[in-house]
């Protein structure tokens, strides 16, 4: 109620400086909010693909045998 009186008080030019500072303010902590929702998604899309990697069977599928003897061969 304080800061509505106030702003009534203000003239024009004072009030067009309070509006553009609050609709700065505003764009600027939606623009960071957005970026931070995001970011979030993206770590929780990460984390479910790491989880779903992480759920298979390992196989081992090192070349040891072909790679053996290898420099045995060399010309």
């Amino acid at each position: 109620m304080l800061a509505k009186s106030l702003i009534k008080r203000m003239s024009v030019t004072d009030r067009s400086f309070v509006r553009d500072g609050a609709t700065v303010a505003g764009a600027l902590t939606g623009g960071l909010a957005y970026f931070n929702y995001r970011e979030r998604i993206r770590k929780n899309f990460l984390r479910s693909e790491a989880h779903y990697r992480f759920s298979h069977i390992l196989e081992n599928c090192t070349p040891w045998k072909q790679m053996y003897f290898t420099w045995f061969r060399m010309p």
